[in-house]
């Protein structure tokens, strides 16, 4: 990932609607998940620290990343359990633990070689633990935003839950999220890919009141969600265990 969104990301996390509704959507599958049981956790690609942050509400959190400018925002925003690690070594190597849950949030779509991660994150986790991720959605929404981001490919629910399968998981929940806002991304997308947007972010700083609005909405998907598999959106998100 670029460095400067590692700053993006710093400033936007604690209240920006997307950070916000996916950190509200992990820490609700957790409860319905675990109850109230206190738990090990294990934040892989832990970036700037906010989400480790909201985790430990649920338990012991450790976030891991390879990259020093996410450790040090983690670091400048109070985590003093945030670890980096190197992309050649392997998890086994630096991680001597097992975890109830890890969590991936958009993470292994920068991955070359998302089963052979899996698998291995599959290894750090207790007998019948968990993992949640999160990924961007559909591979025709390709753009520049992906080339700026690193990203390696985006995904289908479909090819997420093969790829799950395929490295020792059995799908719990599966789902696409941000319905709501998948048409507007997508024109945006089109219009900035044809007027060369460089390395603008896609992460557009709303008004306040638009800002609470998209968190309100997104907080609808999120009661939508307990009971149903919504067709369609920008990300998909997977509870998965270990088998």
């Amino acid at each position: 990932m670029e460095k400067e969104l590692y700053k993006e990301m710093f400033e936007l996390e604690k209240g920006y609607w997307w950070h916000i509704g996916r950190k509200k959507l992990v820490s609700e599958l957790i409860k319905r998940h675990f109850g109230n049981h206190r738990i090990s956790i294990l934040d892989f690609g832990c970036g700037t620290g906010a989400t480790m942050q909201s985790l430990e509400s649920h338990g012991e959190v450790i976030g891991v990343d390879t990259s020093r400018e996410a450790i040090n925002f983690c670091t400048a925003r109070g985590m003093t359990n945030a670890i980096k690690i190197s992309a050649q070594s392997g998890l086994k190597r630096s991680i001597k633990r097992k975890f109830d849950l890890i969590t991936a949030l958009d993470v292994i779509e920068h991955i070359k070689d998302d089963q052979k991660t899996l698998m291995e994150l599959g290894s750090l986790l207790k007998e019948k633990g968990s993992i949640i991720i999160t990924v961007p959605a559909y591979p025709f929404l390709w753009s520049y935003w992906d080339e700026y981001a690193h990203h390696k490919r985006r995904y289908t629910a479909r090819s997420l839950r093969k790829l799950l399968e395929k490295s020792g998981f059995k799908v719990v929940k599966l789902s696409y999220f941000y319905s709501f806002i998948l048409p507007a991304v997508m024109l945006m997308r089109i219009a900035k890919s044809k007027s060369r947007p460089g390395r603008n972010s896609d992460f557009v700083k709303f008004p306040k009141a638009i800002n609470s609005l998209m968190i309100r909405i997104s907080g609808i998907e999120r009661q939508l969600l307990k009971s149903f598999r919504i067709p369609f959106g920008l990300s998909v998100v997977c509870l998965a265990e270990k088998v």
